[in-house]
């Protein structure tokens, strides 16, 4: 892209279409710290724990982050919802206070960035580099939010003023007149004019997101997540409510107004429904109008899906009487927020054997992997354990039997969405596998739904998936939209499970409550993986590849993890002597 002309530099609509290219955490906040922050990737490399700070002012908190070296450093004002996904990532992946926060180097940043750009389905978009996302932060902050040119120098670290001016127009004529006459009358001057108007200045609604990234971090429920959603907008906006994909509200807050709504009234001034086919969106907009009662005369409609990656768990509304582009881009940053907090949490439930409602489906899907290789070898496949390593992968460990190894590893290599396999361990009773899976299947549709993988085996062609879901879940929800995402499948059982033993329950409750996802993630991956047997079936060197980590981050989440667990079973088991 372009580093020069004008026409060429970001708009905020293409900035958001970028981090939605993300497949990760990590890409996602590398691209905001360059692009919301303005970091040079040089500096994203050096970001320690450390470096995060917050002062008090104005009855509000901010965060500030200092970035460079102790002989040049600089602070960068990080807005709430930055600061929010910067210290989310560091507790989830459990990194020290003096620790980098990105163990890559700038060069391995850089690629990070081009690679997300080639993802997009936007050729304007394939070739923006780091610098690009840097002239974007410049150019917000000069043209749009129109902060002075010093404090932009200041927290971009550009050496002079003059490094500024290509983001400037000569002033017209009438630029002139109107400057010289506004001074004349006391009012702002064309280098600080006032903000776009919105339902809410920038300190409203930065403190708006501010609360609600402190109680998305605190909400263990999915309702909880959209009360704190519709709680916090309400306090900016006229009304906000949640609703599902198909317009029918669930969660709804309104305290601008004592008077019931009625979006029946409701002008769509917004255009809230890019991500929407456009019969899709006549369908949600009706729905939204209809089943919702009331006032609301006159007001215009915001509406943004709640999505993590390609998975949408409802519509977030507002309605105010005015809106702005401001706030179109505030609300479709809320809404995909809280879809990554819905997923979040959805994913610490992901492989806990939870009381409720198995439900055991039979899949002849020859897209799946597993099910092409069963059919093409005759060999049977059966799941051992998945765990999560990424946003975007799942490792999966599985045994094989009636096969040669090396060619089932052959033909997984080859297939789509596998990135890695390797052989774990051979025995007279199978081999075990190890497989880095990326492309949606049916497993990871079941996780992505609450689930947990029970069991799966996979003979001839035919998968039997049993998966576990807690009572609170839709169940009759989840087999349609499962059935309708993999036509091949079908329900074929369905049964309640039991309760666990007492030791048992306290030590999920630990992997539920006291684990971070890294550390789960790492202790399971290790149990599967052989780790704990004699001899090792991996070495910790291995395991910390498969999952993209570092080995002495490996140890460090799973001396953790073993600590915490072993502290629940033995004090567990201590009571329980005590009270016999």
């Amino acid at each position: 892209m372009s580093r020069t002309a004008r026409s060429t530099v970001l708009t905020p609509e293409a900035f958001e279409r970028l981090k939605r290219a993300t497949e990760t955490y990590r890409e996602d906040l590398v691209v905001t710290l360059m692009g919301d922050a303005g970091l040079r990737p040089s500096e994203v490399v050096c970001v320690h724990p450390r470096d995060l700070s917050t002062r008090e002012r104005g009855g509000g908190s901010h965060a500030l982050l200092t970035v460079g070296t102790d002989q040049e450093s600089r602070v960068v004002y990080l807005r709430p919802a930055a600061a929010h996904d910067l210290r989310k990532y560091i507790s989830v992946n459990d990194i020290g206070r003096d620790e980098p926060v990105f163990d890559v180097s700038a060069r391995r940043i850089q690629m990070l960035v081009s690679d997300v750009a080639a993802r997009t389905d936007d050729a304007r978009l394939q070739s923006v580099s780091s610098r690009d996302l840097r002239q974007y932060f410049a150019h917000r902050l000069l043209k749009r939010e129109r902060i002075h040119p010093q404090i932009v120098r200041a927290v971009g670290g550009w050496k002079s003023l003059e490094s500024l001016d290509h983001y400037f127009e000569p002033p017209s004529e009438a630029a002139i007149i109107d400057a010289f006459t506004a001074e004349s009358r006391g009012q702002r001057q064309p280098d600080r004019p006032p903000a776009t108007p919105q339902a809410g200045g920038d300190a409203e609604l930065g403190d708006c997101m501010a609360t609600l990234g402190a109680s998305l971090t605190e909400a263990t429920t999915r309702t909880e997540v959209e009360r704190a959603t519709c709680e916090a907008l309400a306090g900016v906006y006229h009304t906000a409510w949640v609703c599902d994909e198909q317009g029918v509200p669930r969660t709804y807050a309104n305290h601008r107004d004592e008077g019931d709504v009625d979006l029946r009234e409701v002008v769509d001034e917004a255009g809230g429904f890019d991500s929407f086919e456009q019969e899709a969106e006549t369908v949600v907009l009706r729905n939204v109008m209809t089943h919702v009662s009331g006032r609301l005369t006159g007001c215009a409609l915001v509406v943004a899906p709640l999505k993590s990656s390609d998975r949408v768990h409802g519509l977030l509304c507002v309605a105010h009487q005015t809106v702005e582009s401001g706030d179109r881009e505030f609300v479709a940053d809320v809404g995909r927020r809280v879809g990554e907090a819905i997923t979040s949490l959805e994913r610490k439930r992901l492989l806990l054997a939870d009381t409720g409602v198995e439900l055991t489906f039979r899949s002849t899907d020859t897209e799946d992997f597993l099910v092409a290789t069963s059919h093409d070898l005759g060999c049977r496949f059966e799941l051992e354990g998945a765990v999560p390593v990424e946003a975007d992968a799942l490792l999966y460990f599985v045994t094989v039997r009636d096969a040669d190894v090396r060619a089932v590893l052959d033909r997984i290599s080859s297939a789509s969405g596998v990135t890695e396999g390797r052989l774990i361990g051979d025995h007279s009773t199978g081999a075990v596998l190890e497989l880095v899976v990326r492309d949606q299947t049916f497993i990871s549709a079941l996780v992505d739904r609450s689930g947990t993988a029970q069991k799966l085996t996979v003979e001839d062609g035919v998968a039997e998936i049993a998966g576990v879901f807690s009572r609170r879940v839709d169940i009759r929800s989840v087999v349609e939209t499962l059935t309708q995402e993999f036509p091949e499948s079908e329900l074929v059982a369905k049964r309640e499970i039991e309760q666990p033993t007492q030791t048992t329950a306290g030590v999920r409750q630990v992997m539920e409550d006291s684990l971070t996802e890294k550390q789960r993630s790492v202790l399971r991956a290790a149990y599967f993986a052989g780790y704990f047997e004699w001899p090792r079936g991996s070495t910790a060197e291995e395991l910390a590849a498969s999952m993209g980590v570092s080995s002495p981050t490996l140890h460090n989440h799973l001396r953790k993890a073993q600590q915490k667990v072993l502290t629940a079973v033995i004090e567990d088991t201590d009571s329980t002597v005590r009270d016999a």
